[in-house]
């Protein structure tokens, strides 16, 4: 059989199309149907939550050509590996003038020069408005800032007020420390036979008994950073938080959602973060949970502290710029109006899914109580989800810790491949 040549053309054409596939035929699009004399197009990429999130973007977005008739915002949902495919686009020379940038892949885009730094578009001032923890993925070894925050989640604690009462004194007041919630999470268990805590099994859930215990958060940049799991307080840290599962203190709910257990009331707390709030009462689905409302049934509280403070996780993803975008000034215009108090207001504070990135906007007056109390929570660290230009690291190492929670190795051996993990990423 003829072995085909790989012609150098024809493969960038093939790049495209199946790039243009993925970003919903915009592509061939704007090549079909240019845009009239005087009109800029922008294209903005990012995922959907939903049909919901969808809807708001693009209510926003007609808002935003109204006010800018100069301008026509062309938004294109990537359903799958969004970060992957955004990527790519940029090999094939058709990436979107604005797209989702997930904290976890921020310092391989950053890496790869392919972010338009904000700083060269706006003032420190505005900058400024961010919480500065939020800022810390997208800002580059240059000191410039390559992305702004769209919203934020953070880790806490969600109680079942009876099942608390159930606990006694073990579970009075709310735990405030690893030892008293473990000691709470047994008391539930004796008193109702149920499970007194559910929570994430992996390296990122981790992280805050590490934190508030003093030791490092993950950084990842060589091989020679698997010595993270040599120092002390990370392996102690690591041990004691694996133990909760193997000595059946926090539950490995197979069935369902953890936050779903919590909210039929099989187990008494759970840590998570705040996307949990729309899934419980007087939420999305008010009826969904009937017995369970909001400071009626369960409350929200801080992670709990360790021996030196109190730490939690957070996650965001920021608007990114492409940075070989021909319309920068364009695209900026359209991310200040999205990233902004209004944007924010529309579609962070009003919607409830997530938290506003800028300061101020706690105490708005449409802000959901269940956030505001999360926002009222003090946190001596707060660790930014990032741990590197490695983004199968953190994937990797969860499998380990989800082996070791079960049984299937030991938490030692989860340890020793933990270092093997970062190694690998490095050969």
């Amino acid at each position: 059989m003829e072995k085909i040549k790989q012609n150098p053309t024809y493969l960038v054409v093939l790049a495209i199309i199946i790039l243009a596939s993925l970003f919903g035929g915009f592509i061939f699009a704007d090549v079909l149907n240019p845009a009239p004399a005087g009109v800029t197009v922008i294209r903005f990429a990012g995922w959907s939550a939903g049909t919901e999130e969808a809807e708001s973007y693009q209510s926003m977005i007609d808002v935003f050509e109204d006010a800018n008739p100069n301008i026509i915002v062309k938004y294109e949902v990537i359903t799958n590996s969004l970060s992957e495919n955004i990527l790519g686009s940029f090999g094939a020379g058709v990436a979107p003038d604005i797209f989702y940038l997930d904290s976890v892949w921020a310092p391989i885009f950053m890496e790869k020069g392919v972010l338009y730094p904000v700083d060269n578009l706006t003032s420190q001032a505005v900058i400024d408005e961010y919480y500065p923890s939020l800022l810390v993925p997208f800002t580059g070894s240059d000191g410039k800032v390559y992305g702004l925050p769209k919203d934020w989640s953070m880790l806490s604690l969600y109680y079942n007020k009876d099942m608390l009462s159930s606990g006694g004194a073990e579970c009075t007041p709310v735990p405030d420390t690893w030892d008293a919630l473990e000691a709470c999470a047994k008391a539930i268990r004796t008193a109702t036979g149920k499970p007194g805590l559910a929570m994430g099994q992996d390296l990122n859930r981790a992280v805050p008994m590490i934190t508030s215990n003093g030791g490092p958060a993950p950084w990842f940049t060589s091989a020679a950073d698997a010595s993270y799991f040599d120092d002390a307080t990370v392996v102690s840290s690591l041990t004691s938080y694996m133990e909760l599962f193997t000595e059946g203190v926090a539950e490995i709910i197979t069935d369902k959602w953890f936050v779903e257990a919590f909210g039929l009331e099989e187990v008494g707390m759970v840590i998570s973060g705040n996307w949990a709030i729309p899934n419980l009462p007087n939420a999305g689905d008010p009826d969904k949970f009937p017995n369970m409302v909001y400071d009626t049934d369960w409350g929200i509280a801080p992670v709990p502290k360790g021996s030196s403070g109190r730490s939690t996780m957070a996650y965001t993803v920021a608007l990114g710029i492409n940075a070989d975008t021909d319309n920068p000034e364009e695209a900026w215009k359209f991310v200040e109006y999205l990233l902004g108090q209004d944007g924010q207001t529309e579609l962070v504070v009003k919607k409830g899914n997530a938290l506003p990135s800028i300061e101020g906007l706690d105490t708005h007056a449409d802000m959901w109580p269940q956030h505001k109390e999360t926002l009222s929570h003090t946190y001596d660290t707060t660790t930014v989800f990032v741990w590197g230009p490695k983004s199968s690291i953190d994937g990797d190492i969860a499998a380990l810790m989800i082996s070791a929670e079960k049984g299937d190795i030991t938490i030692a051996e989860a340890l020793v491949q933990m270092k093997a993990v970062v190694v690998a990423a490095f050969a």
